[in-house]
């Protein structure tokens, strides 16, 4: 129970906050690659150190190198943010994706490079399609009339304008970007720079310390982000990766063989982000088939994906009957007393009926739940909208679980006000999404000592449905939320799935 004990969340916040402002100036490694919604890294090292790193401080033992030993797992690795900060610390990791993308991803940050190697192939590859193409991507300034380098062209339609018999371009303007952010208008040379940055913050990881306002890069020497790549379960001691491009209930975990599962799972109803990395996948595939059976397939969509999707017929059932399958395989794989842990949001309780019927599938309970940030309020698919900007980590055990009890309202104000306390400016969908995860948690409480994970998933799914609004009702939601926020109003987005419509 030392994650529940030693969790610092309003220092785990305020490092958060400051890393999802810049994230790739706190953790170069993302330049490995694209993916979408990564979680804050420094939240994946405190949840860590919280669990393994005994009673000391996380403000004191965050700053310096550690070496565990052991194997953390992610069935749902997708970027690879916790699998990098357990490998970070010295752990093998065992990570999972059904996209090969996210394979690839991981395994390239993982992955040994010779850095000067790379930069002269870089250089050499860059020389040889300048001179091939150059000359096509060369214009006249429209402004000093000078030679200037395209950037890239853009095909755009056009309409005659039916009253002026007018050609008329369909596009509102042609400047895509201000030149605040990258003055350098990412050019190729740009993303080879980033790439080269990221692994050297493998080799020689830091951290970003701030005092008053004044900012320092603490080296972290004796830790690194790489390790052995092995195609079958890693040994606890040898710090060795073993990543797979497959469903995470196929990966083969010997029994009592993981000290911990630290993962971001997928959420029922939210943007498709393997339709999104079809875009990379189908250029990386010309190069990489013939090399990697990952890559042989034609597109990254696969039928057993646990997300929503109406026109492919998965819906709510799919979605849950899977993360059941994939919780109770890895929980069986936990060591005695090891957590399964994961962070998730959203504003309405009812959503989280999955997680409630996965966790109790897998023989788990919920001991606690923590308020960390997640995102920033000026994020595309948060701004102006009731969405949080905030995580619950749920944090579930088996044997030696001692859950942590409480009143919905008294632990939701705790919360907040440590929220507060980390300088979060809160919203009302932040103050809806933690006391979601609070209904939850107690949802998973109150079924654990009865439940039959042998009935049919409906029956189960019409239980835990039940249950949840039960909690609902009892801590008349609506009333508290708008107690402990003035201005939050229980909203629902017009989008958000409805377990009564779905069971």
């Amino acid at each position: 129970m030392s994650l529940e004990k030693h969790f610092d969340a309003v220092f785990a916040t305020v490092l958060a906050l400051r890393e999802k402002q810049i994230q790739q100036n706190y953790r170069p490694i993302i330049g490995v690659h694209k993916w979408f919604a990564r979680r804050p890294g420094t939240i994946f090292r405190n949840l860590l150190l919280a669990e393994f790193n005994g009673s000391e401080p996380l403000e004191t033992n965050y700053w310096r190198a550690h070496e565990f030993h052991g194997v953390i797992a992610d069935p749902f690795m997708g970027g690879g943010t916790p699998i990098y900060e357990a490998n970070r610390l010295g752990f093998s990791v065992v990570g999972t994706d059904i996209n090969p993308m996210a394979f690839w991803v991981v395994r390239q940050s993982l992955s040994e490079l010779d850095l000067k190697a790379f930069q002269s192939a870089a250089e050499s590859v860059t020389a040889d399609v300048e001179r091939v193409i150059g000359s096509l991507y060369r214009t006249k300034c429209l402004e000093c009339g000078n030679p200037a380098e395209v950037k890239y062209f853009l095909w755009v339609k056009t309409e005659i304008c039916p009253h002026c018999n007018t050609t008329h371009d369909l596009f509102p303007g042609y400047l895509l970007a201000e030149a605040e952010r990258h003055p350098r208008h990412v050019s190729f040379r740009h993303f080879v720079e980033k790439y080269l940055r990221a692994k050297n913050y493998c080799v020689a990881p830091f951290e970003t310390e701030f005092r008053g306002k004044q900012k320092r890069i603490v080296a972290i020497s004796g830790e690194r982000i790489g390790g052995d790549l092995v195609t079958k379960f890693p040994g606890s001691d040898k710090r060795q990766a073993w990543i797979q491009a497959a469903p995470a209930e196929r990966a083969k975990l010997p029994a009592s063989s993981l000290d911990g599962v630290f993962t971001d799972p997928p959420y029922f109803d939210n943007v498709q982000y393997a339709e999104l990395m079809d875009f990379c996948f189908a250029w990386l595939r010309l190069g990489l088939k013939d090399e990697f059976r990952e890559f042989t397939r034609s597109t990254t969509r696969n039928g057993q994906e646990l997300t929503g999707n109406t026109t492919l017929g998965r819906g709510l059932e799919h979605f849950t009957g899977g993360l059941s399958q994939v919780f109770c395989h890895y929980a069986a794989a936990l060591k005695r007393g090891a957590p399964f842990v994961f962070t998730y949001h959203h504003n309405n309780p009812e959503v989280y009926l999955p997680l409630v019927v996965a966790i109790l599938d897998a023989g788990m309970t919920c001991t606690v739940t923590l308020p960390v940030a997640a995102e920033m309020n000026a994020s595309l698919h948060i701004a102006g909208t009731v969405s949080s900007s905030l995580d619950s980590v749920f944090v579930c055990r088996k044997e030696g679980a001692n859950p942590i009890t409480g009143d919905i309202r008294s632990l939701l104000d705790r919360d907040l006000t440590l929220m507060r306390q980390a300088g979060v400016k809160l919203r009302d969908g932040d103050v809806r999404c933690l006391a979601a995860g609070d209904i939850a948690r107690r949802a998973v409480q109150r079924l654990h000592a009865t439940w039959d994970g042998a009935l049919p998933l409906q029956k189960r799914m019409v239980i835990a449905s039940a249950c949840l609004r039960d909690i609902i009702a009892e801590t008349d939601v609506e009333s508290l939320v708008t107690e402990l926020q003035p201005a939050a109003k229980w909203q629902q987005a017009a989008k958000e799935p409805t377990i009564a419509a779905t069971i």
